[in-house]
């Protein structure tokens, strides 16, 4: 009898054993699945299959912001701060403006420009990336997003004109009831004659995410952001995605959520407990899209990689407003406010098991991705601080915005990423 207890258990035990390995092959491993780059916050984003990854997040992401400017008599009702910064929270329109990276001929020589489209507006909008002197911008400004201070400057005259045709419409305020983000904000009201700018942050001058006085523990002091709300990446699932999509009555895209890395693989809600991601700059290329690229092209590619691998550090989970419920492309909200009506009923913080503080300070907004921050780079056993790189060996890429092949700190499509648990 004994004996049979015995064979029984190790059967038992075998079955068991090859199921739950079976589950775990069954799980992917986590790859870069797309990357978004969104120059002018609030506007529609670029899909790229490489990025240049820069201190304050992707290059030319979030770089530009459209902004009220506040008459000087309401200036002090704006904390003496001579711009506003409008996002699709207040002017859902700006969901319309689509945007492109383009090369047009200067004087000669091929310079990269960020170009603006809107639905019924007759011409583009073209603004120099590398700005000159020839340029006619206007002064530097202290400018205020959310609870950190950096500094911009109007990108010129015409900008401002293209904007203002596009976006003053007085009706086209949004219904604030479920964003919680502006509750305490002091917004003006768009009134006829109202002027929108195109500001551009200064390089020199970035926000910094410790300044924030209700997020910046979460920040370490090197980390600073352009017209990011408060984090320099946006890292999103694709796995919760659609386990989100099975509880919608009509599934969304990514798109709403406005991240820069999607990533596939895994299982959902998995990022709830990350602390780093660790991506191999150099894995993508036994990616099944380089199996169309010949042998040398390979090479060359693991040539160009100066460096191992990324580190990025998990800031906090990510706490949703109001955006993903507007339509990434008509700025038209989402019947019954969804994604965010689905996502309150089993991702609050107090559902996923954040402690106290978190569940105090998250409040009523769901729970949707990761903010995060590059740490640092590796070569060999050798890490070097994100803070430590030179301007050097960060290229600025004057490309199109499919950023060709250029040394430098780059993330593509079919990368690994490795996930550090708490």
């Amino acid at each position: 009898m004994a004996v049979l207890l015995l064979i029984v258990s190790i059967v038992a035990f075998t079955v068991i054993y090859r199921l739950w390995k079976a589950r775990g092959e069954c799980v992917q491993p986590l790859r870069i699945q797309s990357i978004h780059i969104y120059p002018v916050k609030s506007c529609q984003g670029i899909s790229v299959s490489v990025a240049n990854v820069e201190s304050t997040g992707l290059q030319y992401d979030r770089l530009y912001c459209v902004a009220l400017v506040v008459p000087p008599k309401r200036q002090d009702h704006n904390g003496g701060f001579k711009y506003q910064v409008m996002t699709q929270r207040e002017r859902p329109k700006l969901a319309t403006i689509s945007t492109s990276i383009v090369e047009r001929e200067i004087d000669g020589t091929r310079e990269p420009f960020l170009q603006l489209d809107a639905p019924n507006q007759s011409g583009s909008l073209f603004v120099p990336l590398a700005p000159t002197e020839k340029n006619k911008e206007g002064p530097w400004e202290k400018i205020r997003l959310w609870r950190s201070v950096g500094l911009a400057r109007s990108v010129g005259d015409d900008a401002s004109r293209w904007l203002t045709d596009v976006i003053r419409h007085p009706k086209d305020r949004p219904k604030q009831k479920l964003d919680s983000h502006v509750a305490n904000e002091t917004q003006p009201r768009d009134k006829h004659g109202a002027t929108y700018v195109l500001l551009r942050i200064s390089k020199n001058h970035e926000r910094q995410c410790i300044e924030d006085p209700k997020w910046g523990f979460c920040a370490l002091p090197e980390e600073r952001i352009a017209f990011a709300d408060m984090s320099p990446l946006l890292i999103t699932c694709q796995a919760s995605l659609d386990f989100l999509n099975t509880k919608l009555k009509v599934p969304v895209s990514m798109t709403r959520f406005r991240s820069n890395i999607v990533l596939a693989g895994g299982t959902a809600w998995q990022e709830d407990n990350w602390s780093m991601l660790e991506v191999d700059l150099g894995s993508d290329v036994d990616h099944p899209s380089m199996q169309q690229n010949s042998s040398s092209e390979i090479t060359q590619r693991k040539n160009a990689c100066l460096y191992d691998k990324l580190l990025i550090r998990v800031m906090k989970s990510c706490h949703r407003c109001i955006v993903p419920t507007i339509d990434q492309g008509t700025g038209a909200h989402m019947q019954e406010y969804e994604p965010l009506k689905t996502l309150r009923s089993f991702r609050l913080a107090s559902h996923v098991g954040k402690n106290e503080r978190e569940v105090f300070l998250f409040g009523n907004s769901p729970l949707f991705g990761v903010n995060a921050s590059p740490l640092a780079v590796s070569i060999g056993t050798l890490s070097i601080p994100f803070e430590d790189l030179s301007n050097q060996q960060i290229l600025r890429n004057t490309s199109t915005a499919e950023h060709s092949h250029v040394k430098g700190i780059q993330i593509r499509i079919g990368q690994a990423v490795k996930p550090i648990f708490r």
